[in-house]
C-alpha cells in the first residue's frame, strides 16, 4: 500500500483513483472493468479514460429503464 501511496502522490484525483481501483480488481483477481461516462462531461470530451489505457466499445449500447415518479 505504500507503493501506492507514493505512486498516487505523483498523480492528479482521477489517476490516484483509477489506479487504486486497478490494483484492487488485480487483488481480486477481475478478468474486466467496466465504466460508465456521459459523453458530454469534459472528461470524455478530453478523452481521459483513453489516455489511461481504457477502450471505449463501440458497439455496445447502454440502456436504461425508468419507472414513473
Amino acid at each position: 500500500m505504500q507503493k501506492l501511496e507514493k505512486q498516487n502522490n505523483q498523480m492528479g484525483i482521477g489517476k490516484s483513483l483509477l489506479a487504486t481501483v486497478i490494483l484492487e480488481a488485480k487483488i481480486r483477481e477481475c478478468s474486466v472493468l467496466m465504466l460508465l461516462n456521459h459523453k458530454e462531461r469534459e472528461s470524455y470530451q478530453r478523452e481521459f479514460y483513453r489516455k489511461q489505457g481504457w477502450i471505449e466499445r463501440e458497439t455496445v449500447a447502454n440502456f436504461i429503464y425508468t419507472f414513473n415518479p
